[in-house]
């Protein structure tokens, strides 16, 4: 794990171009007024909703506001796309403070924040981002752990969740039931896989979203759980005919970090902005993630792609065949020494009933 304490790469982190003046910290000398931020992400602009929209809301508002409301200007170092940190590194990019802003899906530190994938523990959840998205910002509401964990022992702070829509079936063949899947072989980001039913006979196999066009296109895979931006975002409707919606539930999965040294370095008045606009980027995002969710499937209507939805007895018989995941996963997380755990699974699971939606099953705790 990499170590706790950085006070002097805090410092690093701002790359603040400030001259602190007499006057006191914050202050800067003559015309420089320039605060220059990293701000990326693991995933490329375009392929899925948080980067892109980081990219096209959260940076240009942060700037724009800035540079309107104070004296300061930001001077944004784009760093999309794994150019500084990998999907899977981006954590630890903002804790060091080689990134000082950065979006990240926490499906990709299972270790440091196994509660934090509460999504991917309660499947067939609601297929609705806006809900999804409510509920999960109640869980953070609710349970101090979920921010003092990225404040105590990651050195961040949480400027803004996101979600994506809800994971559907990309398929080389129809399917209208389980049994369609018997023998065939899937892809998935890995924490999803047990979504899948052993007694389907499929053969799940965890894969990196930018290879499995590759993957399809050459018949290592014959499906894919994928929502449908990224579905188009990464062309992957171009190597499969099938697109079934199954409803396994939207995923808020990550959220818009801040390095906490960078973040104190600030003067005050940015400070305010930036965690304005994250909780401006956290409202509207869930909405974006809609409106993409439909243009990706007009995108797939038009190429061809034979979309169909299952029928609500076989997802319902879908749900009932899986084992207790949240049960499974919450004594996993249990086993960890994660004492909120409870409290987490019961939270997710009741504030979306409590926003009016109907599981297709009733999971044990």
């Amino acid at each position: 794990m990499v170590s706790r304490r950085r006070a002097t790469i805090g410092v690093l982190g701002i790359a603040i171009s400030l001259v602190v003046a007499a006057c006191g910290a914050g202050e800067t000398s003559g015309d420089d007024r320039t605060i220059t931020l990293r701000v990326g992400a693991g995933h490329g602009v375009g392929g899925i909703t948080y980067s892109t929209w980081m990219d096209g809301f959260f940076v240009p508002e942060l700037e724009k506001r800035v540079a309107e409301e104070t004296e300061y200007t930001i001077d944004t170092r784009k760093a999309f796309g794994g150019s500084i940190a990998q999907t899977d590194e981006v954590l630890h990019a903002v804790d060091t403070g080689v990134l000082d802003i950065a979006g990240m899906c926490y499906c990709f530190f299972p270790s440091e924040l196994f509660l934090h994938s509460i999504d991917y523990f309660v499947p067939f959840s609601s297929p609705d981002p806006v809900l999804a998205l409510e509920a999960f910002r109640e869980v953070f509401d609710e349970v101090p752990y979920m921010t003092e964990v990225l404040e105590d022992e990651y050195n961040q702070r949480l400027l803004g969740l996101y979600t994506v829509s809800s994971y559907e079936l990309l398929t080389q063949f129809p399917i209208d039931s389980i049994e369609s899947l018997q023998g065939h072989t899937v892809t998935a980001a890995g924490a999803n896989l047990p979504w899948f039913p052993e007694a389907a006979g499929v053969t799940g196999v965890q894969g990196a979203l930018p290879e499995w066009y590759t993957g399809l296109q050459t018949g290592v895979y014959e499906a894919a759980l994928m929502f449908p931006e990224s579905t188009v975002g990464f062309k992957l409707f171009e190597v499969a005919d099938y697109y079934t919606l199954i409803g396994f539930g939207a995923s808020p999965q990550g959220g818009v970090h801040i390095n906490q040294d960078t973040f104190n370095e600030l003067p005050e008045e940015v400070q305010d902005i930036v965690v304005e606009v994250g909780e401006e980027f956290e409202q509207r995002v869930a909405q974006q993630v809609a409106k993409e969710r439909e243009a990706a499937m007009d995108t797939m209507r038009e190429a061809g792609t034979k979309i169909t939805t299952l029928d609500p007895e076989a997802r319902a018989e879908w749900a009932n065949a899986l084992p207790e995941i949240p049960k499974l996963q919450l004594q996993e997380a249990e086993s960890r020494g994660l004492e909120s755990a409870r409290e987490v699974f019961e939270t997710y699971i009741e504030a979306q009933e409590e926003r009016g939606y109907d599981f297709p099953r009733d999971w044990e705790l």
